[in-house]
């Protein structure tokens, strides 16, 4: 497995593990069923009420044109589909005890 290494500033390497072509591309095909999932949800819907006029139109692929900046901000860099695949912010591979620190590592450090 290929790793990263990063150089902190108390010059201590960190290796990350970086994901493989194969869950990057899963990744973006789980992306991609939720847009044509919310594409086909939300133009049937409207559709089938004949309540389709241009502006509306623009407003249902206000979020399709968003998704990756609104996922951006608000899972921190995680699309569904790389959190599916546990791909972190910059395509590393996240463990387990790496997306979420231990209870007793929060306690520890928990400022008093």
């Amino acid at each position: 497995m290929q790793t990263i290494k990063v150089r902190t500033t108390q010059n201590v390497l960190i290796d990350y593990p970086i994901a493989g072509l194969f869950d990057r591309i899963l990744a973006f095909l789980l992306d991609f069923l939720i847009w044509i999932a919310y594409f086909v949800l939300a133009f049937s819907i409207f559709g089938a009420l004949n309540f389709l006029s241009t502006w509306l139109m623009i407003l249902l692929y206000f979020p399709l044109f968003f998704y990756h900046l609104i996922f951006e901000i608000a899972m921190n860099g995680q699309s569904p589909g790389k959190r599916a695949r546990a791909l972190g912010q910059n395509g590393e591979l996240e463990t387990a005890s790496a997306a979420r620190p231990a209870a007793a590592t929060v306690a520890i450090n928990r400022p008093s």
